[in-house]
């Protein structure tokens, strides 16, 4: 604005108004009484208002209005930096109902995500392209990397020209059962979805998301949930009661493609698959020692017979006080339920510092990331 007439009232001049359509103008100068309100290519001009409180309440309503369209067309994507969370997830029973004809195995399992996070930046740049950098110089920075593979899709079906630097910052433990990859995947997915104004919703970047790896619906849906299929098909459940989780991954790394297929050779009895519905009896009571109690992974026969550090490290967390403790997803992260903060506490120090830190080479201590009401049907972070 050009210019105010602080004796009359009276405003000279213009203010932008790309965006502002002239019906919306009308409509402002018909509540300003008396004056001249009128569009000159992208300004809006505001003559003679001679009320300051009509002025004033005139003004509002154009800023207001402008807003409005704004939003209407998209211009909340131009954002220049987005920081983002990606969360881990701890499976509180995991099933194989059986391998499929294209190698997928069905599963059925209690999905649960943590505090432990990684932390993402993405930078909007002029230059076309995609670069990732990490802080761990073994992961890959290209194609092979599913945080890169998410922007890249997304790039590529939407046409975007522009260029994305992507900064990741890595906490999760890698390949340790906890989709660390998967969630950095989703986080990026929700990211470039916000800061380039594509408007997909919730379910629409999940399904994206199957195309990259069979965790990533989930890690984008986040919270407690029963997971299907080869991982795609998704019901939220109701939040579990909040608790301390220890986490503690042993200097070891497997293989979860070999875990599956070891399992494919094994003879399981019925006593060995875990009660799911159990579980989620429990869980809609809101009784955490009941699902601790279901706790199941079939998964763990394998990896845990083949390094028995894993029972070592579950035996140790129920000594200090671990309501219970299982390997999470292909392993080999093992995680143990506290309802005694001092107790994990406690435990978090043996695990680190005490007499069992030769177990574990990485410990933390979180708890349950749960989805309030409020956001469960909404893309957050």
């Amino acid at each position: 604005m050009d210019c105010f007439n602080h004796c009359t009232g009276r405003f000279l001049g213009g203010v932008p108004c790309s965006g502002l359509s002239e019906k919306a103008v009308r409509g402002v100068h018909s509540l300003s009484l008396r004056g001249d309100v009128q569009i000159k290519g992208h300004f809006l001009y505001i003559l003679h208002i001679e009320n300051r409180a009509i002025l004033l309440y005139t003004m509002l309503c154009i800023i207001k209005t402008a807003a409005g369209t704004i939003k209407k067309k998209g211009a909340v994507g131009m954002i220049a930096h987005l920081r983002l969370k990606a969360y881990g997830k701890i499976n509180l029973a995991l099933d194989v109902l059986g391998r499929k004809p294209d190698g997928y195995h069905e599963v059925r399992m209690v999905m649960q995500t943590v505090g432990l996070h990684d932390r993402i930046d993405l930078y909007r740049t002029r230059e076309p392209g995609i670069r990732l950098e990490t802080n761990l110089f073994y992961l890959p920075d290209n194609e092979q990397n599913l945080a890169y593979r998410a922007a890249a899709l997304l790039f590529e079906e939407f046409g975007i020209k522009e260029g994305l630097s992507i900064r990741l910052r890595k906490f999760i433990p890698v390949s340790a059962g906890m989709a660390g990859g998967s969630t950095d995947a989703a986080a990026v997915l929700y990211g470039v979805n916000r800061m380039f104004g594509l408007e997909l919703t919730l379910q629409e970047l999940m399904e994206r998301g199957v195309k990259l790896g069979a965790d990533i619906p989930y890690c984008i849906m986040r919270g407690t949930a029963l997971s299907e299929g080869i991982g795609e098909k998704l019901t939220r459940l109701p939040a579990i009661p909040q608790c301390q989780v220890l986490i503690a991954k042993p200097g070891i790394s497997v293989s979860t493609k070999t875990v599956y297929e070891s399992l494919d050779a094994m003879d399981l009895k019925p006593e060995d698959h875990p009660d799911i519905d159990g579980m989620i009896e429990e869980i809609r009571k809101k009784d955490l020692y009941a699902v601790a109690g279901k706790f199941g992974n079939v998964l763990e026969r394998v990896t845990a017979g083949r390094y028995p550090v894993i029972g070592q490290i579950e035996d140790l967390m129920k000594e200090q006080g671990a309501v219970n403790a299982m390997m999470s997803g292909s392993g080999p992260t093992v995680f143990g339920l506290f309802t005694n903060p001092a107790a994990a506490r406690k435990a978090y120090q043996v695990l680190r510092y005490g007499e069992g830190s030769g177990l574990a080479k990485q410990v933390y201590l979180t708890n349950f990331f749960n989805i309030g009401k409020s956001t469960a049907g909404r893309p957050r972070r």
